[in-house]
């Protein structure tokens, strides 16, 4: 386990986000990291000190945020390092020294023991006692298998979970797939519907089109037969007027003719 520094990675976030612990650089104050939360200063008092010349103000302002927007990345990702090079990314480091030095304990006592065993073995074998010796032997080995059946186990759970994590994605993906198959085939029948319904409706308007022209071709047929049975009523009245008039002057030359 790599050592990880003492300081807060929850203080220092805090530090960071406050503005004017942010703008007086107190975070790097914080972390022991004086030299770049000076030089952050400067910048900033620089920055108001200059207001007459926008072009020195521009880098000024650049040069500041980008020192800033990095350190607020690696704060983010827990990679800002103390004045130690340790990182700051634990929110408990009090927790997490502790167990770096209990397991830096566990593999000193761990490597003590083994000297103590490799030591004990070879001062068996220089007294002669070699069965002792095979037997602290067998031990090591022991421990090395039992260590090594760990390693195992450790690998074949993590296979085993990985390949479960692998099915499960595999399982999602194909349940995506099935409902965006589903969600096109519906989309698909909208669409049919849609078309087909506007078809019917294409084909009423015609239907209707052609309705209203065939009963505006039937007025005209029924007014042109109108007009032409009135003009045939009219003709006829006209030679009916006409032969009365001819029988009136008739009977008025046969009178005329009576009186001669």
């Amino acid at each position: 386990m790599q050592q990880k520094s003492l300081k807060n990675r929850l203080v220092l976030l805090i530090l960071f986000i406050v503005p004017v612990t942010n703008f007086l650089s107190i975070y790097r104050f914080y972390t022991g990291r004086v030299l770049l939360g000076i030089v952050r200063i400067i910048l900033f008092i620089t920055f108001f000190a200059t207001e007459q010349n926008e072009n020195i103000m521009a880098i000024l302002l650049l040069a500041w945020m980008a020192i800033t927007v990095i350190d607020f990345i690696l704060i983010l990702f827990g990679k800002f390092k103390d004045k130690n090079k340790l990182p700051i990314s634990s929110f408990n480091p009090k927790k997490d020294y502790e167990k770096f030095l209990e397991e830096k304990r566990i593999e000193e006592e761990s490597k003590k023991k083994s000297e103590e065993s490799v030591k004990k073995i070879t001062e068996q074998k220089i007294t002669g006692v070699t069965e002792t010796a095979a037997e602290e032997m067998k031990e090591v080995k022991e421990d090395v298998n039992q260590e090594a059946k760990k390693e195992s186990v450790k690998e074949e759970i993590k296979t085993k979970v990985e390949e479960e994590e692998e099915k499960r994605i595999e399982k999602e993906k194909a349940e995506e797939e099935r409902i965006r198959k589903e969600e096109e085939k519906k989309k698909a029948e909208e669409e049919e519907e849609k078309r087909i319904e506007k078809e019917k409706a294409e084909e009423e308007r015609i239907r209707k089109e052609e309705e209203k022209k065939k009963a505006e071709e039937e007025e005209e047929k029924r007014i042109e037969k109108e007009k032409a049975e009135e003009e045939r009523i009219r003709k006829e009245e006209e030679k009916k007027k006409a032969e009365e008039e001819e029988e009136k002057r008739i009977e008025k030359e046969k009178a005329e003719e009576e009186r001669i």
